[in-house]
């Protein structure tokens, strides 16, 4: 209840879960299509795009709240987790020859785990 109590864990026993409509659509059998990197968004399929769009507009919060204050958010998770991961690049970016082709596979690796979890 406003991210300070998990009624749906504490009543009812229910386990939040870490599933997207991406992996909805990937276990239907749709096929996750071209890697993009487009500006702005995180690196992505077209499956993932349509899923992403969908959870954007499934999200509850997106009508309230101004689209700026949405952007800021998502803006500072994004550079929290970069701040957490920084080592971790950096040594992918000094032991990879291609690091494009590196992120690409390792994105499509951990997307292609999730939905067969």
């Amino acid at each position: 209840m406003v991210g300070f109590l998990d009624v749906a864990k504490d009543a009812f026993g229910i386990e939040q879960k870490d599933e997207d409509t991406e992996q909805t659509f990937g276990v239907w059998g749709m096929g996750p299509g071209p890697y993009l990197v487009l500006p702005f968004l995180p690196p992505l399929t077209i499956r993932d795009g349509v899923g992403y769009a969908f959870d954007a507009a499934m999200t509850p919060y997106t009508y309230f709240i101004p689209w700026w204050g949405t952007v800021a958010g998502t803006a500072t998770n994004t550079v929290n987790e970069r701040s957490l991961n920084l080592d971790r690049f950096e040594r992918v970016a000094e032991s990879t020859v291609d690091l494009y082709g590196a992120v690409r596979n390792g994105y499509l690796q951990r997307r292609a785990a999730a939905i067969k979890q």
